[in-house]
């Protein structure tokens, strides 16, 4: 019974099995029968064997179960680098956008300081050819007579 169970791989039964008839001569008396002694020492290595293959079994369903694990970790994480990607994409475009902008701006203010600095210019050229405001003024006053009695 245990070799067909091991045949179609139902080493649970055939663990049981092999138990069952370790039981069983447990339970004769001894004897000097050395037939049976070898047989019983061959159900003591079978039973410990099939144990170790059904540990192994575990241990291989519960390595491929982590294995699993990790591959659908890995899934989510190709998934959260492919979602990071596209957003570093979309800010380097709005940053891209932004320092066209910045760069407009700082054009714009060089063209604003050229024609402020082109108004001060025009404004201290004139004063320098009109005069400045105030020496009119100034003028009538020394033709005027500096006496008292014209108030």
């Amino acid at each position: 019974m245990t070799q067909a169970f091991v045949l179609n791989e139902d080493y649970a039964s055939a663990v049981k099995e092999s138990q069952r008839i370790l039981e069983y001569y447990s339970r004769m008396p001894e004897t000097k029968d050395v037939i049976l002694s070898n047989y019983v020492q061959t159900s003591r290595i079978i039973s410990f064997l099939l144990t170790r293959i059904l540990d192994d079994i575990e241990k291989k369903l519960a390595l491929h179960q982590e294995i699993l694990a990790y591959e659908k970790q890995m899934d989510t994480l190709v998934v959260s680098e492919k979602s990071l990607i596209k957003k570093t994409e979309a800010q380097n475009n709005k940053l891209a956008v932004l320092s066209l902008k910045i760069k407009a701006l700082e054009d714009e203010k060089k063209l604003l300081q050229n024609q402020i600095q082109r108004l001060k210019e025009i404004d201290l050229n004139s004063d320098k050819t009109m005069g400045k405001p105030g020496q009119e003024g100034s003028k009538a006053e020394e033709s005027r007579p500096k006496n008292g009695d014209d108030l």
